[in-house]
Parts: C-alpha cells; sequence; structure tokens
C-alpha cells in the first residue's frame, strides 16, 4: 500500500496502470494460493456474458455456507469475471480471498454496451441470482458443502455498484420470493447519481455512455439509483436488505461525492446502512489488493460483516 498512498492523482485513467503495477506482482508471488481454491464455471443465460465462476468454500468441512457475489466496475462498457492474460489473477484472486474467508462466492459476468439497454445490467444480477438458488444441488454435487442459499451477500463495484443497487429499488425487478435470502448489500464506489447541481464538473462517465445504457438523458434522474430510492415505494424500502455504501479514501472527487450523497439519502429511507471508507485505497485498488497480503483490510470488514448478518 506504501506505493499506492505516494500516488496522488484520484482519477481512474491515471490510477490505473501504477495500481496494477503495484499489485500483480503481490497477487502473482501467492498464485498457488489462488488457484488452489476450487473453481468451477457455469452458464446462467443465454449470451457468451452469461457466464459466472463459482469458488468453493475452503477449509469448511461439511454442513453449508453462505454465498457470496462480486460485481465488477468498468463504466457499464468493459470488465470481465477474470482479466486477461498477464492479469488474469485479477479478479480470480477476489475469489479465492472469500472463498478463503468460508462463502462459496459468485463472480458472474454481465451484458456491456452496446448490446444492453437499462436496466439490463440488473437483470443479468437478479439472473445469477436466481440461477445459484434454483441449481444450488448442481453447483455443490461434488462438494461436501452445500450452499447457504437463506443466506446470499451481493457486493458490486463501481458499475457494478449501481448494477446491483438498482436490481433492489426498481419496482419488480428483484423476484419478491427471494428477497428473504438476501441479507445484505455491500457496495463500493458507485455512481448513483448524475445531477449536475449535486456534482463538481468533473464527469465520471461521459454523457453519450450514459445515453446509450439509460436513454434519453431528460429521463435519466429517474433510472439512477438516487432518483430510484426518491421514488421508491415504502414496500419496497420497508423489506429493503442492510446496506453498506463504501468508497475508497482516494475516489475520483464526483464518485466519492456521489457517494456520499446516495450514503446520505439512503439513511433517511432505509433501516440499516452503513458507511465505511477503505483508508489508503483509490477507486480500482480494493478489487486487485484481495490475496496480495496489503490492503486487504476492507475485505476482512465485507466478511465479517456479512457473517455477522448470517442467519442460522
Amino acid at each position: 500500500m506504501e506505493v499506492i498512498s505516494k500516488i496522488t492523482d484520484r482519477d481512474i485513467p491515471s490510477v490505473l496502470p501504477g495500481t496494477v503495477g503495484a499489485f500483480l506482482p503481490l497477487i502473482q508471488a501467492r498464485e498457488s494460493d489462488i488457484v488452489g481454491v476450487k473453481q468451477a464455471t457455469f452458464k446462467y443465460g443465454s449470451t457468451d456474458r452469461h457466464h459466472l465462476d463459482v469458488y468453493h468454500p475452503a477449509g469448511v468441512q461439511g454442513g453449508k455456507a453462505p454465498v457470496l457475489f462480486f460485481f465488477y466496475g468498468g463504466g457499464f462498457t468493459t470488465g470481465a469475471r477474470v482479466m486477461p492474460p498477464p492479469v488474469d489473477l485479477i479478479y480470480r484472486n477476489l475469489g479465492a480471498f472469500f472463498a478463503r474467508k468460508g462463502f462459496y462466492t459468485v463472480l458472474a459476468d454481465y451484458r456491456l454496451l452496446p448490446d444492453v439497454k437499462f436496466p439490463g445490467g440488473s437483470e443479468d444480477v437478479r439472473d445469477s441470482v436466481v440461477w445459484i438458488v434454483e441449481n444450488a444441488a448442481e453447483v455443490a454435487k461434488d462438494s461436501d458443502v452445500k450452499l447457504d442459499t437463506e443466506n446470499i451477500f451481493i457486493v458490486g463495484h463501481s458499475a457494478g455498484a449501481s448494477h446491483v443497487i438498482t436490481t433492489f429499488l426498481l419496482p419488480g425487478l428483484f423476484p419478491s420470493v427471494h428477497l428473504p435470502r438476501i441479507k445484505g448489500l455491500f457496495l463500493n464506489g458507485g455512481p448513483y447519481t448524475y445531477r449536475a447541481d449535486l456534482l463538481p464538473p468533473e464527469a465520471p462517465i461521459p454523457a453519450e455512455i450514459l445515453e446509450a445504457y439509460f436513454g434519453p438523458l431528460q429521463d435519466l434522474s429517474s433510472k439512477e439509483p438516487l432518483g430510484l430510492l426518491e421514488s421508491a415505494p415504502q414496500s419496497l424500502l420497508d423489506s429493503f436488505p442492510p446496506l453498506v455504501v463504501s468508497r475508497a479514501e482516494k475516489e475520483p472527487v464526483a464518485i466519492e461525492k456521489m457517494n456520499l450523497v446516495f450514503a446520505k439519502a439512503a439513511q433517511g429511507k432505509l433501516k440499516s446502512v452503513e458507511e465505511y471508507v477503505m483508508l489508503g485505497h483509490n477507486h480500482v485498488s480494493p478489487g486487485f489488493s484481495l490475496g496480495s497480503g496489503e490492503g486487504e483490510e476492507w475485505g476482512n470488514y465485507a466478511a465479517q460483516w456479512a457473517k455477522s448478518k448470517t442467519v442460522a
């Protein structure tokens, strides 16, 4: 984390090369620990973007283990559950990290622009969760540890966080029959509002990308997570899962502001909302840090938080 602390810029293109350069050697040095975790790939939908990887809980003997999903970011246009070489341990490190914390850990791809429109990314979040619930026996057929699909947690980073929160804020999107299974949402540095009167001039996501995904910009405030929160019916708010709104200490200014605004609004609407700041991290570093031996505090916190919400 010493290298990361010396990166003074906050914008994503500026911090990405140095952050990857700092963490990749640390992850590669622990490659055997990462690839040593049992993992299997399944298809949960009709396209090539509908695949998910399941990492089996390590060090668990018999019984059942809670399920933790992770949805990466990428500005609605990029991202993969496993990055291409030479950085192909990235996100596998995260899957292995939470598996070693005792979770069945699921990393799912979702559709990207230009092949998706709102709320397609959130529909993919929903479909991957429902697929796991309905196919839990198949996933665990070669294991003596079953999936505890009554205790599901969902972590989302950046655009992935936007898709995750939208899944549960957009009325009728997530099946009510499965909602009690969702014991918590852990959001990390997501874009939750695009309103010019709330944000600094620096736009984290270009207007043309927002329009391509959300449709006409004049309708954006009703589709963004903050707008969905503001308009949500009371019945949806009353049954909403516990929520953590986390952000890196060195987020881009606009993303930091989005998170502060959304967290405050959520605390005024929902029953259980916590804020968490990942000290020393920039926007992209949290996912790269897990399994590296450095900067893992946020992952430990997320795992402990999820375990505290698990119902026997």
